[in-house]
């Protein structure tokens, strides 16, 4: 008897003893596995805020490709320090923070992209116990340009439609239509004669062009309104647009500070239309595109601006672009491939 009472206290004695040892085992695997997925979830979280603060660096930069190279850079760093990645900005005066913009400027043959690099110390929480102190993540993202322009966000389209097809005439003498013109050519825009024109003002959104409302509209895209009332939505190709005459949008366009504006801006971003844009009809948009705005000319004896001279460039937009198969056909659908506004979008890494 009593030897069996000895024996079944050494079981359990080993049995406790067996725990015991499983008992200091897991603590510190506890703490380790603990520590491990803290950090880890600090790491993944912080991944994807440097991941997102390099891609909108990138976007931003690649806005200026075409329009103003010289600012890609700097314009790259601004919109990656608004960002924030493990509580600080993503920028080059944040402690143990690096941020590299390289920019590839365009050709005739590319249209040129911007890469933007970033790297962070991240210090741990609870792994250092177990001797990893940090890691340094180090992301980066390329942008460029990309298809033709089908969307267009809010507050970018200037509320002047051009005809991609319509042979504008000048005293009888006919000129070039747009979807037989290139990037960088020269573009007559005529707004007020029902025998020459080629382009009209135009309302969106169900909205019809009257005098305040393109008033209001261009104040907004020239950024002349102080608290813009969203006058210009985003648009998708295929919305209806409302044309009027060029009196009101002459006459608005001609009066300080709107013409000096109009003539400074780098580019204004028009609706594209297919056919002549008759006067109170309506017309879908079939794309956009950029016009450095070099000259205006005024009607005699009138004052009121009745055609507009401008250099086509290849304009950058916030918005969507894709292939150009759906927008329009023939010639005009290779013109909106060849002058179309595009969007910035993000390129596999190189």
């Amino acid at each position: 008897m009593s030897g069996r009472i000895t024996e079944h206290a050494v079981t359990r004695k080993q049995s406790g003893l067996i725990g015991m040892i499983m008992l200091i085992v897991l603590i510190p695997l506890t703490l380790a596995l603990g520590a491990f997925v803290f950090d880890l979830t600090h790491m993944v979280t912080v991944t994807g805020e440097l991941q997102s603060a390099v891609d909108a660096a990138a976007l931003a930069g690649a806005r200026d490709l075409t329009i103003d190279y010289s600012k890609c850079a700097a314009d790259a760093l601004t919109i990656a320090g608004h960002n924030f990645a493990n509580g600080h900005p993503v920028a080059n005066t944040s402690p143990e923070t690096t941020v590299v913009v390289e920019t590839t400027p365009p050709t005739s043959l590319y249209a040129g992209h911007v890469k933007v690099t970033a790297s962070i110390a991240v210090h741990h929480f609870l792994a250092r116990i177990f001797g990893r102190d940090s890691d340094v993540l180090t992301l980066s993202a390329v942008a460029g340009t990309g298809g033709t322009l089908r969307a267009i966000g809010p507050r970018q389209t200037f509320p002047l439609a051009v005809s991609i097809d319509t042979v504008p005439r000048d005293n009888d003498v006919p000129g070039v239509p747009l979807n037989q013109l290139r990037l960088g050519d020269t573009i007559h825009l005529y707004i007020n004669s029902q025998q020459v024109k080629n382009a009209a003002f135009v309302a969106f959104g169900g909205q019809q062009p009257t005098a305040v409302w393109l008033r209001q509209a261009i104040d907004e895209v020239l950024g002349l309104e102080e608290n813009p009332s969203g006058l210009i939505p985003p648009i998708v190709v295929g919305d209806v647009g409302n044309l009027t005459n060029g009196v009101d949008g002459g006459r608005i366009l001609s009066q300080e500070p709107r013409l000096g504006v109009l003539l400074n801006q780098a580019v204004v971003t028009l609706p594209v239309v297919e056919g002549d844009p008759a006067f109170n009809g309506s017309r879908p948009i079939v794309g956009f595109v950029g016009i450095h705005v070099t000259d205006v000319h005024f009607g005699e004896g009138n004052g009121i601006v009745e055609d507009i001279t401008g250099t086509i460039v290849k304009d950058i937009v916030s918005g969507a672009s894709q292939a150009c198969s759906t927008m329009a056909t023939g010639p005009n659908n290779a013109a909106l491939n060849r002058l179309s506004a595009s969007a910035p979008v993000l390129l596999p890494n190189m």
